[in-house]
Formats: C-alpha cells, structure tokens, sequence
C-alpha cells in the first residue's frame, strides 16, 4: 500500500483524527475515479458537476462557431456533453437546479440555429413574394 496516496474518508458519524492513522490522510472530500464523494453535497455538487458543466460550456463554445447542421450539433451535445454528465449523475444523485443549468448550457449551441433559420425563412419570404 502506498501511504503517501492513501487518503481516508469517514463513514457514519465517525469521526477520524490524523493522529489516529500514521503516514495517512483524513479528507472530508475523497475522489474516486474521477467523481468526488463526501458529506457536504453543496461541495460535492460543486466538484462534480458545477466543473463539469464549465467544462461542456467551453467545448461547445469551441463548437458553436462551426456552421453545423442539426444532427451534427446533437453528435457534438451526445459526445461532449451528455457522456460527461450522465457518467457522474449514474453514481450520485443531481440536483433539479443542476439539470436546468445544464439544460440552459446544451441549448446554447442550438439557439444560434434556430435564430438563423427564422431570420433566413424571414428573407427568403420577401425574396420570394418581394418586397
């Protein structure tokens, strides 16, 4: 066992001094395959999906100047977004007011494309039946 990586997390109403265990640290927080546990859920949420949800802004940010059609903007929202969150709310619970802030991330990439389809029906409407 390697006691520098060790950490130590309480379970129940335990609670667990540093001096108690030697060469091994006692954490309120513990990560484990990349998902945070612990007792503070403001905290938890925070690491978990809070970073998470920064993380897809950023790379449908990257993707949202593309002039991508709207099976490509689903594929990139599938890939990116979706895999990222449903990995990490499969292993602790989501809050409501998560899901809405990350509703209101994913569709993002999408009202430019709406925006761009009224505004080009519009004009393709007077082009049509002139103006």
């Amino acid at each position: 066992m390697n006691h520098e990586k060790t950490e130590i997390l309480a379970l129940g109403n335990s609670i667990l001094l540093e001096k108690d265990f030697n060469n091994h640290r006692v954490c309120e927080i513990i990560k484990i395959l990349g998902i945070y546990f612990g007792y503070d859920e403001k905290q938890r949420n925070d690491l978990n999906f809070r970073q998470t949800l920064k993380s897809i802004k950023k790379s449908i940010n990257m993707w949202k100047w593309r002039n991508l059609s709207l099976l490509g903007k689903i594929q990139i929202i599938k890939t990116f977004a979706i895999s990222k969150l449903m990995f990490r709310a499969s292993v602790i619970p989501i809050s409501n007011d998560l899901v809405k802030e990350g509703y209101q991330s994913l569709t993002v990439l999408f009202r430019t494309t709406l925006t761009q389809k009224l505004e080009y029906s519009y004009n393709m409407f007077f082009i049509s039946f002139g103006s």
